[in-house]
């Protein structure tokens, strides 16, 4: 083993700890005061990306960023394009933290959750681009060649287009839903250009619309790890690594079906992984949590228990996306 990772324990050299580029807060609503809610490791830095909902009753899946400006919001779940003028929610970003505000359905007496993304190398950049041709190549900040990116319309409705590695240049799914389940991927060439990312760029192509887009892209580094796995119907157990091969046990699994219909689930655990229920929270609809043995953590991974369509239907194609604990 190389000596600055025997130094290290496990993993190579990081500049930061993973806490203080990703972060799920749990809290509940306050109708008569602002909620600030800290950045992780207490500094937006270089911009954070959060999404943000109810934990246990059905409401919007919101997602907002440190580029945009006080009440400008996409909504996860819809096509519409960018919300405007919604300060009494999202009251924007300070330095070190945002504030949430008092209007109904962000702030009223109910359990609310948020993630936050962090931009950082080989983990998670995001960005607004202005498409002004049928294909165009934009420049990105990942460090890395992107595994799964959400490609957004800001200034009026699209879908909320999503590549991920394993389906490649050819193929998009759809991350939102106005109905319960998502769709399945579809084959479109023009969508990507029909050309890969790299580590510094990425294309949209005719099927994208002109417009002023919003991305959001993972790849694989030091604490987080997109791979793709085939289900079985019964317990399938799910290794975790980062870029290096050194395995880990994750805080935060993001799963999306590809060759069908099935929700965007997001788990982690500071909503009840490793114990008791897991609520899976459904990022891509105004469903409300449902708790479940959904899966449990292993030493370098996550076993799934539960069979069927959503996560581990056999011969079934899924993405994850999994995020390193806090150690």
């Amino acid at each position: 083993m190389p000596i600055q990772q025997m130094m290290l324990g496990a993993g190579g050299a990081v500049d930061l700890p993973v806490e203080d580029i990703f972060k799920v807060t749990t809290f509940t609503g306050n109708t008569s005061n602002s909620t600030t809610i800290a950045a992780p490791g207490n500094k937006v830095g270089d911009g954070v990306a959060v999404w943000h909902g109810k934990r246990n009753a059905t409401n919007d899946k919101y997602y907002f960023d440190s580029d945009m400006s006080a009440g400008e919001l996409l909504i996860q779940n819809d096509t519409a394009g960018k919300y405007s003028g919604w300060s009494n929610s999202f009251e924007g970003f300070g330095t070190s933290s945002f504030d949430l505000g008092t209007n109904d359905g962000w702030a009223d007496d109910e359990a609310y959750v948020n993630f936050q993304f962090k931009r950082y190398k080989n983990f998670f950049d995001f960005g607004t681009v202005t498409k002004n041709s049928s294909s165009q190549s934009f420049s990105h900040n990942l460090e890395t060649v992107p595994r799964f990116m959400m490609v957004k319309r800001m200034d009026s409705s699209s879908h909320w287009y999503t590549y991920n590695y394993y389906d490649g240049k050819s193929k998009y799914i759809k991350t939102e839903t106005l109905n319960e389940h998502g769709d399945a991927r579809t084959t479109d060439t023009n969508v990507w250009n029909n050309t890969s990312p790299t580590s510094t760029q990425f294309t949209l192509g005719s099927t994208i619309t002109n417009g002023t887009y919003k991305y959001m892209m993972w790849g694989n580094g030091d604490f987080c790890n997109v791979e793709y796995y085939s289900g079985n119907n019964s317990v399938k157990t799910i290794l975790t690594s980062d870029s290096s091969g050194y395995g880990f046990q994750p805080q935060f699994i993001a799963i999306r079906r590809l060759d069908n219909f099935g929700w965007w689930s997001w788990f982690d655990t500071t909503r009840g992984i490793p114990s008791g229920d897991k609520y899976r929270w459904a990022a891509h609809n105004s469903t409300s949590s449902s708790g479940n043995d959904w899966l449990d953590l292993t030493s370098n991974g996550f076993s799934i228990n539960q069979n069927g369509s959503y996560l581990n239907a056999s011969g079934g194609e899924f993405i994850y996306i999994a995020v390193k604990k806090v150690t």
